[in-house]
């Protein structure tokens, strides 16, 4: 049974799209960097239209499919992945530029 809901989670997040890799392959230098997925996926969750067509104009980011469920793997991996990456870096731009 659990088994079978983690391959059902696992399609949909695959056929949806996850925030953080759409957002993390569309980095800017403007663009939003600590838990940008996370973000993304609170906005479109809450259906929050003027903020998602600044994602889209801006960054070139479209919204997942299903942003509440996408969530929870978003939060995992910018804090897994993407914060030990992109805080060595924003931290070096802050004192070296």
């Amino acid at each position: 049974m659990i088994r079978n809901l983690c391959i059902i989670c696992i399609a949909l997040l695959v056929t949806s799209g996850c925030g953080t890799l759409t957002t993390a392959s569309h980095f800017t230098e403007d663009s939003p960097k600590f838990y940008s997925g996370t973000r993304l996926d609170i906005h479109a969750s809450k259906e929050d239209e003027d903020i998602l067509l600044a994602y889209k104009n801006k960054y070139g980011v479209e919204p997942p499919a299903y942003p509440r469920i996408d969530l929870p793997f978003s939060v995992m991996l910018d804090t897994i992945i993407l914060a030990p990456i992109v805080l060595p870096a924003v931290l070096y731009q802050a004192v070296f530029d």
